[in-house]
């Protein structure tokens, strides 16, 4: 690996031949404050990504996957930090590239060496609105008041993909240019929500620090254990503090750790779709989920095995809806979730399963999504009664959440906004990115429940906060307390079973939440709720008020026997349950 960018290489614009050390993208020895400052509009071209995998050959979902979009980003520096204005999804101005960006904050500074330039770095994530990966990356470059030199990216790690089905390095050069000097007015508005999102900052930490306070083989565990290899970071929210992993890349420590905006997958189940629940619940004092999904969506009307089917069958996962799992003696929450080509080969109502859930996950705008995710034919059982784990029902619930919505308060709200702006902005998370469908009339947009949720650990940590304070914020009632009691509670068993087990007992499934079964030192058994995404994104609440968290990239061999309580088994060493 190359030990740094120097001048030269930045102003010519060499090629690389592979990945660099991330600290190359950072400071180095002797760096000082920035000569510069910028606060420009700059305009990055499409660019190739260079790698050695052959996953970025072929097209997916109709689209080329071997270049960075082309997007306009205005960007502020302010006190050695470099703050892009437009921090939500950034989808490619021209072109079929498969990839949308969203940017972070970043760093400026400068080094003697740089002929009088200053430089920067700014961390990104590629992600595509049909699934919920995040590769992860920096582009580092130099500039002046005149000028911006070549930039080198790279892209180092990722929370697990789907559509392209390995994880893969990326390099390669961008030579950006310098457009507009954005007004005084935006970039003060930049400066002040930094400064409000610095603030609400929780004090990071290195999960090291708890080392003296529990066994060392529950740290090992979690540091070096199974597992360990395909975690990019994991920790524990303690109180107002965050104590963490090394963010784990192919090129050493991610160096902006906050910066990372992970894609969760069905972690949004919970995160996003209820949590708009238990907002809708405390706003218009009515439990939606008791609401019909034929009667909140158009697409549903006339299919009749949605007849009694409602928003809550839906969140708990229990529709009734399917082709694969007619026994319900089967005890198999996820008999109906069959994703690979494989499995899709064991048996005619296998490929109906696989054909109906690709017609709807490669849909891109509502109509055309509703209609394929209620087209599954019904099982011979009443819904409420048997746990059929289906990414459509999820996103069913989503809609008719935000049709459910609009009849309350009229055409213009939508539920995005709902959660973004009524718990999410008030809750302290910041910058939050939520998918949406993809709609040629904007107002036709709905949020993507299923999955589609992009979170920093700082997100995750006032989050988690929220719900174990029982949805209050400053003494402000954002989520219903009755509702967060009756899913949240980790000391009363709720929900469907699901035929996937602990070591003390089988998980249960309850309101688009996993309840885990764990028994505690002292011998009471509890139920963790859990937030639980492909690959391995884990959001945990613990009996004690600690917050558990982990992304990763897992295998489905890993993700099937990661150990979901090696969490609890540290909280538990360090505040007893």
């Amino acid at each position: 690996m190359r030990v740094s960018f120097d001048y030269q290489t930045l102003i010519s614009g060499v090629s690389l031949s592979g990945l660099v050390e991330n600290s190359c993208f950072m400071p180095g020895s002797g760096a000082s404050p920035a000569r510069h400052t910028l606060s420009h509009t700059l305009l990055f071209p499409k660019a190739s990504i260079h790698t050695d995998s052959s996953l970025l050959k072929s097209r997916r979902a109709g689209l080329t996957v071997d270049k960075l979009p082309q997007c306009e980003l205005s960007v502020v520096s302010v006190e050695g930090c470099l703050v892009p204005e437009n921090r939500s999804l950034i989808h490619c101005q021209i072109g079929d590239c498969f990839w949308s960006i969203v940017f972070s904050p970043g760093r400026t500074w400068s080094q003697l060496s740089d002929g009088g330039m200053s430089r920067a770095t700014l961390p990104f994530q590629l992600c595509n609105v049909l699934e919920n990966d995040t590769h992860h990356g920096l582009i580092t470059f130099l500039f002046s008041d005149e000028t911006v030199s070549f930039a080198y990216f790279q892209i180092v790690t990722e929370t697990a993909p789907f559509l392209i089905e390995d994880s893969f390095d990326g390099w390669g050069v961008i030579k950006i240019s310098k457009q507009t000097r954005i007004n005084q007015r935006r970039m003060e508005r930049v400066i002040r929500q930094y400064e409000k999102e610095k603030k609400d900052q929780l004090e990071l930490q290195d999960i090291a620090y708890v080392s003296n306070k529990v066994p060392t083989s529950l740290l090992h565990d979690l540091i070096v254990g199974f597992g360990a290899d395909t975690t990019i970071v994991s920790g524990l929210v303690i109180g107002n503090e965050i104590f963490t992993t090394d963010c784990h890349t192919r090129a050493g420590p991610f160096p902006l750790p906050r910066s990372m905006r992970f894609g969760i997958w069905s972690a949004t189940k919970t995160a996003f779709a209820t949590i708009a629940v238990l907002r809708l619940a405390q706003k218009f004092g009515e439990d939606c989920r008791g609401a019909r999904i034929a009667e909140l969506l158009p697409e549903a009307k006339d299919a009749t095995q949605w007849n009694n089917v409602t928003i809550g069958h839906c969140l708990d996962m229990a529709t009734a809806v399917g082709t694969v799992a007619p026994n319900k003696e089967v005890n198999d929450i996820f008999a109906d979730y069959i994703l690979d080509e494989a499995t899709a080969k064991l048996s005619n109502d296998h490929k109906n399963s696989f054909d109906h859930y690709f017609s709807w996950f490669l849909a891109r705008d509502q109509r055309t999504k509703n209609l394929a995710a209620v087209r599954c034919p019904r099982y011979p059982w009443a819904p409420g009664a048997i746990s059929r784990y289906r990414d459509q029902d999820l996103y069913l619930a989503g809609a008719a959440m935000d049709a459910w919505l609009k009849k309350r308060q009229g055409t213009g709200a939508t539920l995005v906004d709902l959660v973004l702006q009524e718990v999410y902005e008030v809750a302290g998370m910041h910058h939050v990115v939520k998918f949406e469908t993809v709609e040629t009339q904007s107002e036709r947009k709905i949020p993507l429940t299923q999955s589609g949720l992009l979170l920093t650990i700082d997100n995750v940590a006032r989050l988690g906060k929220l719900l174990q304070n029982d949805g209050v914020v400053e003494d402000q009632q954002l989520l219903s307390s009755a509702l967060i009691n009756e899913i949240f509670n980790p000391t009363v068993e709720k929900g469907l079973r699901t035929g996937k087990y602990t070591e003390d007992g089988e998980i249960h499934y309850c309101c688009a939440t996993w309840h885990i079964p764990y028994r505690a030192k002292a011998g009471k058994l509890f139920w963790l709720p859990t937030m639980w995404g492909y690959g391995g994104q884990i959001i945990q609440l613990l009996p004690n008020g600690m917050v558990a968290f982990r992304f990763a990239h897992d295998s489905s061999e890993t993700e099937e026997r990661y150990d979901l309580l090696k969490f609890a088994r540290i909280a538990d060493a360090l505040t007893p349950f």
